[in-house]
């Protein structure tokens, strides 16, 4: 199955999260971080760990990953509440996001995102996988979602086409 919506939409909607920079570094790809980003395994890119958190407590545990290039630009400074890092990734590199793909499957909170997220290691999570693209298909930013499972829901509405 197929879902296509708005990027700009979604990512509006990015702003009400208030953001922990847990770490900003530079580290070697792994094999799912490097197919990823269409970079060599064991080329430099920067993590950035984001823990992201409403009123109720957090929400979202984020390991971002970025090509060297991208990361380069990136510093913890640019990093607030209220701007999507992927506007961020525009705003400092001066590409345009135009696409991201995403996976949702169920997993089991590996010890990082319990603690990150106040849970248990191995309850049951949601994780997402984010690839953000330009118009030339080059990948910009890899964000992995660990989603708290009692806060946050994924929904999704269907309308038919009204077709005669």
């Amino acid at each position: 199955m197929r879902l296509t919506g708005s990027l700009d939409e979604f990512l509006a909607t990015a702003g009400a999260l208030h953001l922990e920079v847990r770490s900003l570094q530079s580290l070697a790809a792994s094999v799912p971080v490097a197919a990823d980003l269409g970079v060599e395994v064991g080329a430099p890119v920067t993590w950035l760990e984001l823990v992201s958190s409403l009123l109720e407590g957090p929400v979202i545990h984020l390991d971002i990953f970025f090509p060297d290039a991208v990361g380069r630009e990136i510093s913890e400074a640019d990093i607030s509440a209220g701007v999507p890092v992927a506007r961020t990734v525009e705003r400092v590199t001066g590409l345009r996001i135009v696409s991201a793909r995403q996976v949702i499957q169920p997993a089991l909170a590996d010890a990082r995102s319990a603690s990150a997220l106040g849970i248990a290691p191995d309850t049951p999570v949601l994780r997402l996988r984010r690839i953000y693209f330009t118009a030339e298909k080059q990948a910009l930013e890899l964000a992995v979602l660990t989603l708290h499972p009692d806060r946050y829901a994924y929904e999704i509405e269907f309308t038919a086409n009204c077709a005669p």
